[in-house]
């Protein structure tokens, strides 16, 4: 079996594991395809069918709440995110909240706390620092 490194455009459709660099990420990459997204400089890789983000880029947002985010118990990002279970919350003057119990994500670039553990901590005023990528 011949291994090959592959270098190909957006526009080509080449079916083959490799190196790719491309401008958005493959519809359906292939096991074991590794690539370059030049759009959000990402490098990803599929294994064991799901695509996994190989450089962890962290954003951090320091966000001021406002009476309509606690009315509707979330905030927007200003990037989406690409790892949700890795995104982090800090309240301001508290403890690193967990996901999946005080928050979760909305994608593409919502965090939403309804029915979570912040939900009645929270209010209008407060500053959340949340760190993602």
């Amino acid at each position: 079996m011949i291994k090959r490194t592959h270098i190909a455009r957006q526009e080509e459709q080449v079916q083959e594991n490799g190196l790719q660099i491309r401008d958005i990420d493959p519809n359906a990459p292939f096991e074991n395809q590794l690539w370059l997204n030049l759009a959000n400089n990402s490098i990803n890789l599929a294994r064991s069918g799901t695509v996994i983000k190989l450089n962890d880029t962290a954003f951090v947002e320091s966000i001021t709440l406002t009476a309509d985010n606690i009315a509707n118990r979330s905030v927007n990002l200003s990037r989406p995110l690409q790892n949700p279970s890795k995104t982090k919350i800090f309240p301001e003057g508290g403890p690193a909240q967990i996901y999946g119990v005080d928050f979760v994500v909305v994608f593409p670039n919502k965090i939403s706390w309804e029915n979570k553990g912040l939900e009645p901590l929270l209010e209008a005023g407060d500053v959340l620092v949340i760190e993602y990528s």
